[in-house]
């Protein structure tokens, strides 16, 4: 009888154990959401990079992280030269959001040195911060050409009554009248 009676308690003991540790443990054990894996995600998706550009000009883009977006700032690198721009800080977004749309106004218009951003084959490096710190760059070559369109005559030729111009790299013959 006292057998009996311990292995019943022994039983009932076990029961108690498993239904505790089944019932107050949660199930789903993992990192939690206070770990931040991922580095945010972009595009920029204007200008699309098909033509020069002249002058100053708005660079626009998209952004997203779980985390929320904490900074974003842009920077112009002369694919040949290496040189780099100054640094182009991007506000009208709100921080801490977790997808933003962002426009940065480059000022590039001619100054007593020339222009911030010369004539040259560009990368615009993108980075953008989630609220972590971990940072992500979005890329996208552009050509900037600050030089206005040239003419230069080159000779009005009489025999085949022409005018030969050469504007910008382009040759053109017009009939003289």
């Amino acid at each position: 009888k006292k057998a009996r009676i311990g292995k019943t308690a022994l039983a009932a003991a076990l029961i108690m154990c498993f239904t505790a540790l089944f019932t107050t443990c949660k199930n789903n054990i993992g990192l939690g959401g206070q770990i931040d894996i991922l580095p945010p995600i972009g595009e920029i998706t204007y200008p699309d990079g098909g033509g020069a550009i002249r002058g100053s000009f708005d660079l626009k883009g998209k952004a997203n992280d779980d985390d929320g977006i904490q900074s974003i700032s842009v920077v112009f690198k002369n694919i040949k030269t290496k040189q780099m721009s100054q640094v182009y800080d991007v506000g009208g977004f709100s921080k801490g959001s977790a997808s933003v749309e962002w426009t940065a106004h480059i000022d590039n218009e001619a100054n007593e040195n020339g222009y911030n951003i010369p004539d040259g084959e560009y990368e615009a490096i993108v980075t953008v911060t989630d609220k972590g710190g971990k940072p992500s760059t979005i890329t996208k070559n552009y050509k900037i050409d600050n030089r206005p369109p040239q003419i230069e005559i080159l000779s009005p030729d009489l025999k085949i009554r022409a005018v030969i111009l050469r504007c910008a790299d382009r040759l053109s013959i017009y009939p003289a009248v």
